[in-house]
């Protein structure tokens, strides 16, 4: 794990790290703290507190203990299943929109191919240019930042979040993953939790990523090692090209 784990997260997504561990927390003791369904930016979960505040109102007792988490889950599950069938829709135009609608952040002339699947989209940014291929899962739940003019080839996958296997509660740990400008993520790549990887690189396809990348540099394997340098002069924008419609 890498030292931008959770005590170290992005500062240019606030709001993620606190949501995963008032959720964490929900989770352990059922007890949430107040203000859970307030945060800017959560239109599932206002409603839910809508919900929530009428039940007080009409004196639900001691069951009120558990609901709050209930209505967290049910409203993220179906957010969850809302952002599955837009990965399906044929359209560019449309998934930019929705997705957008959904809080995630999504620079002019990127595009987000079919098939991806994405996790709390509103810790998530992607920069102009960038190129998210067919069956992406991009876990943003601790905040995923993707710079301009990046390529990421079919199934690459991002976590954010993982298992601890050394907690004897099965727990979780994670940190936010940041892709630095006009890297390219090749085919079947999978990057965990708390890495950065630096302007220019290369992710070899297949590869597991568990470690910081440097700028311009090639890695690959499990666990991805270096396996070669690529040049600085890079003169493509892959927003010059128009995306293939309907996919």
């Amino acid at each position: 794990m890498q030292s931008n784990e959770i005590s170290g997260y992005s500062p240019y997504l606030p709001n993620c790290l606190t949501q995963f561990q008032w959720f964490m927390h929900a989770q352990a003791s059922v007890k949430i703290p107040s203000g859970l369904f307030s945060r800017k930016g959560s239109f599932y979960l206002k409603i839910a507190e809508i919900v929530y505040l009428t039940l007080l109102h009409l004196g639900i007792g001691p069951q009120m203990k558990s609901i709050k988490l209930r209505l967290w889950l049910i409203m993220h599950g179906a957010k969850f299943l809302a952002l599955l069938y837009v990965g399906k829709i044929p359209s560019h135009l449309i998934r930019n929109f929705l997705y957008s609608s959904m809080g995630l952040r999504i620079a002019r002339k990127a595009v987000i191919y079919s098939g991806a699947e994405i996790r709390r989209p509103s810790c998530i940014e992607i920069g102009e240019g960038t190129i998210i291929g067919h069956n992406a899962i991009l876990d943003g739940r601790l905040g995923i930042t993707i710079g301009r003019n990046v390529n990421f080839s079919t199934g690459v996958w991002i976590w954010t979040v993982q298992h601890d296997y050394r907690d004897p509660n099965f727990g979780d740990s994670g940190g936010a993953v940041t892709i630095g400008d006009n890297a390219w993520i090749s085919c079947r790549v999978t990057i965990l939790p708390g890495v950065t990887i630096g302007e220019g690189a290369v992710v070899a396809a297949g590869a597991v990523v568990t470690q910081n990348v440097d700028p311009y540099t090639v890695v690959g394997g499990i666990p991805a090692k270096k396996i070669g340098e690529r040049p600085k002069d890079i003169r493509y924008f892959l927003g010059d090209a128009l995306p293939i419609p309907f996919i």
